[in-house]
């Protein structure tokens, strides 16, 4: 256990936090954060609930680096909350803290759109993140180059590890499984291929596609995790793919082309994805469906961006 500035409040909070059900923002941001501001506080002999505007620039600026915005606007939030609730159990607290709002980050870097413009933009990323080794029959990275195009093309992650061979059309340049057909673009045919060839021509076509050498199906989870494990290993480029990002850069590549076409722009069917995913989170992570809309079109305006 490290040692955090008025250690008590402290674990008050995150107790606090534990019982609505923010354990995962316990571990990622405020573990982390009290770690830091600790040296901080007993400098000024003050907890960072306390600290003045300029006292929380020094800290985010000297003290407290993030790489990103994106990291550091997360991490001020968290301190604003963090304010809030001392102010709301009346401790003193610094009104500066509550309101706060960082103008430290035009040093930091931009992480760039979020997402992937096109099919062949894709197809780049893969070959630069995810590339084969010399010995092609490298299952796992063959099987997780074929997940990540299956997820462009919009199916569901949960949904990838559950297809067959039989649901792969290849010639017909399609994938249907459960009455929904979902394209093989002309850039995925060649890892589809790889990853439909490398089992055994004597399989049975009912055998999973994503598939483990004893036949078993991949998890998701250990598909993400190779996905990042491979990335960090190369450490080529600030881009990092994620099975999230490339399927909303294939939701939006799609909607981008129906629009094109005069087709309406529609995400009704994410909306209610979403809504399904939120309403198995905790309450304090919930979303309204007025925030996955407004999140989901914010996002479509990034993509947008990539063909400006």
């Amino acid at each position: 256990m490290f040692i955090v500035f008025n250690e008590e409040l402290k674990n008050e909070y995150l107790s606090y936090l534990n019982n609505i059900g923010s354990q995962s923002v316990i571990k990622k941001v405020y573990n982390p954060l009290f770690k830091a501001s600790e040296k901080y506080e007993t400098k000024l002999t003050k907890d960072i609930s306390e600290f003045s505007g300029d006292e929380l620039n020094i800290f985010f600026s000297k003290e407290y680096k993030c790489l990103s915005k994106k990291t550091l606007l997360i991490k001020v939030s968290c301190v604003r909350r963090y304010a809030k609730w001392c102010k709301d159990n009346g401790l003193p607290v610094s009104d500066e803290c509550v309101n706060f709002t960082i103008d430290v980050i035009d040093s930091l870097k931009d992480t760039g759109n979020a997402y992937i413009k096109s099919p062949r933009d894709l197809a780049i990323k893969i070959g630069t993140n995810v590339p084969l080794t010399y010995d092609t029959k490298d299952r796992i990275l063959v099987k997780v180059r074929a997940a990540i195009w299956l997820v462009y093309a919009g199916m569901r992650q949960h949904d990838v590890i559950n297809i067959k061979r039989e649901n792969i059309y290849i010639k017909e340049k399609f994938i249907k499984y459960k009455d929904k057909y979902y394209e093989i673009y002309p850039e995925m045919t060649e890892d589809i291929m790889r990853a439909y060839n490398i089992d055994s021509e004597a399989c049975s076509c009912k055998d999973y596609f994503i598939r483990r050498a004893n036949g078993n199906p991949f998890t998701i989870s250990s598909l993400m995790i190779y996905l990042s494990e491979q990335q960090k290993t190369l450490m080529k480029g600030d881009f990092k793919l994620t099975f999230e990002k490339v399927r909303m850069s294939g939701l939006y590549y799609r909607t981008y082309q129906r629009e094109q076409l005069g087709c309406p722009v529609d995400f009704s069917d994410e909306i209610v994805y979403r809504m399904e995913q939120s309403n198995r989170k905790s309450k304090d992570e919930k979303m309204s469906y007025i925030q996955i809309k407004f999140c989901i079109k914010k996002g479509y305006q990034d993509y947008l961006k990539l063909w400006q």
